[in-house]
């Protein structure tokens, strides 16, 4: 995986690199997010290090269209732009997949890995009826894996964002939260 995370990577930079040799400073809309959210719900064990160097990649692409210098926090520019941090942007696609996969019970070979807690715990409990059992897991690679970091993420959200009727409600409420600090620590 690191190989993969390094050729994402190298390919930003060298397009950045390219794009200012040919640009010469002029404005310019860049979109790097396709190749910065690809296949992002499966990211989620990747290491700290790994996510920095991703986060690397996209603090230099906002750098890049607004003209911020290296010593300039970025953090007004992604306000600006309306952009969410990877971190995030990653547990959204995830949320969203696994939304999908409940929905529609598809693909199935996924889906009959997920249980609802009310369907295995018989008897009356304070927590709401939309939560994921989580499996035991012994190991920190199980641990980081799809399924329990999905469940794991999915367990955090608000009842009223995963009661949602549709995708597109489902979407725009978990968006607007994570922008007003959903998963903020």
């Amino acid at each position: 995986m690191l190989e993969h995370l390094d050729s994402h990577v190298n390919s930003i930079q060298n397009d950045l690199d390219s794009l200012k040799d040919i640009m010469k400073g002029e404005g310019l809309s860049l979109d790097a997010s396709t190749l910065l959210n690809y296949c992002a719900p499966l990211l989620n064990g990747i290491t700290l290090e790994q996510s920095t160097r991703l986060q690397t990649a996209q603090n230099a692409c906002v750098r890049y269209v607004y003209g911020v210098k290296r010593w300039e926090h970025i953090t007004p520019f992604y306000n600006r732009a309306r952009l969410l941090r990877l971190e995030d942007r990653r547990k959204i696609l995830t949320l969203c997949f696994l939304y999908k996969i409940l929905v529609t019970q598809c693909p199935s070979y996924l889906y009959e890995k997920y249980q609802f807690r009310s369907d295995l715990i018989p008897r009356v409990t304070r927590s709401h009826e939309l939560l994921l059992n989580i499996p035991p897991h012994n190991t920190t690679t199980y641990a980081k894996s799809f399924l329990i970091a999905s469940a794991n993420l999915r367990n955090t959200v608000p009842y009223n964002i995963l009661n949602s009727l549709s995708f597109k409600s489902f979407q725009a409420s978990l968006q607007q939260a994570v922008s007003e600090g959903l998963f903020q620590a």
